[in-house]
């Protein structure tokens, strides 16, 4: 299965979508929004909607960016003032 741009888009847009309305969910309820981004993949991967050899390929890159956003948003809510405190 040949995955198009629109297709590869589509995908990212509708999963931010839905991070973004459980983040919702979880204010109101407390269910965490991983739940429900665990529930879309396993229906995008029981349906066969994307081939895994892509995210098989894809995967280093895939875990260098994760990083990068992980370790860039710590950086933007980093309190310099407490680390400094926190060396001594």
């Amino acid at each position: 299965m040949v995955l198009d741009a629109v297709s590869l888009l589509t995908l990212f847009g509708l999963t931010i979508v839905l991070g973004y309305v459980g983040s919702l969910i979880f204010r109101k309820t407390k269910i965490p929004d991983i739940v429900w981004l665990l529930i879309f993949g396993l229906i995008v991967a029981s349906f066969g909607l994307i081939d895994r050899t892509l995210f098989i390929a894809a995967s280093p890159l895939l875990a260098a960016l994760a990083l990068i956003i992980i370790l860039f948003d710590a950086g933007l809510n980093m309190d310099f003032y407490d680390m400094i405190h926190g060396f001594s």
